[in-house]
């Protein structure tokens, strides 16, 4: 199993384009995922969240096919959490994984967490680690301190994984240093994104601008993703990867915070690449 035994600096891209979902004005272009996957864990059926998006729940699913009873159900459910798909839980005592075909390229991963009491299991026992392939995501994680050091009731953690075959491999580890530990997952999403790491130089700031080629084989975690002058972005709102965006004014400081502009609508940008916004990645190896 390949393991990562520092994180390397947190390295910030802003890459911006006309067709932007944070761009307000002109003809902002609609990526079609290839694939798109929105699995409900502990669910059955299909269910639609706030957004309208459905989700399928992995009872009996191809992804999945030994699941074939219903998971469990949290035992309180916080008002301020959405019921899709945090409603209901996979929970694992041993390693279990989730086989998804996919096409090759790079994928959004996002993984749903809802820290809460399962099955008489306390949340704050909940210590595993999550792997795709034998990139490891998250390494004897918690999501119950998660929540309670940033104060959210649920999380979503998102990554940026590239297939190179015609699959992904999802595993689910307890940890094996501490006790009753299980690992836990509420919902898993999956969608294709351009692969703007490949063919084009990335500039880090920081002094000189330097070249700094993605590997394929890194996995990349987003930290941030800011909405520069505008107001938050919901998943249905961005232009096809089901982004959340936030509101940057939260994260301004000072007396000052700047003056917004909107986008002049006679002015036309072309670019030779495909639609790409601003990202903020911690690099996972």
């Amino acid at each position: 199993m390949r393991t990562i035994p520092t994180l390397l600096p947190v390295l910030v891209f802003l890459l911006v384009a006309a067709a932007s979902a944070a761009d307000d004005g002109g003809d902002n272009s609609t990526f079609v995922p290839r694939d798109y996957i929105l699995l409900d864990c502990g669910s059955s059926g299909q269910n639609n969240d706030s957004d309208g998006r459905q989700w399928n729940g992995d009872t009996g699913s191809k992804y999945a096919p030994s699941l074939n009873s219903a998971g469990v159900y949290a035992s309180n459910q916080d008002s301020s959490v959405p019921q899709y798909p945090y409603l209901t839980a996979r929970v694992f005592t041993t390693p279990f994984t989730y086989s998804f075909p996919l096409g090759t390229g790079r994928k959004y991963l996002r993984l749903y967490f809802y820290p809460s009491n399962y099955s008489g299991r306390a949340a704050s026992d909940a210590f595993f680690d999550v792997n795709a392939g034998p990139i490891t995501l998250l390494r004897n994680f918690s999501a119950y301190q998660t929540a309670q050091a940033i104060n959210f009731a649920y999380l979503i953690q998102e990554f940026s994984i590239n297939v190179a075959s015609s699959g992904l491999s999802l595993t689910f580890t307890p940890s094996v240093n501490h006790s009753n530990s299980f690992a836990f997952i509420n919902g898993i999403e999956i969608v294709s994104m351009p692969d703007i790491f490949s063919d084009i130089p990335t500039l880090v700031s920081g002094g000189t601008p330097t070249q700094y080629p993605i590997d394929e084989n890194w996995a990349m975690q987003s930290m941030y993703r800011l909405n520069v002058g505008g107001q938050a972005i919901s998943p249905k709102e961005d232009s096809g990867m089901y982004r959340s965006w936030a509101d940057d004014s939260l994260y301004i400081y000072g007396a000052a915070f700047g003056v917004t502009y909107p986008a002049d609508t006679n002015v036309t940008i072309e670019y030779s690449f495909p639609s790409l916004s601003p990202l903020g990645c911690l690099l996972l190896g």
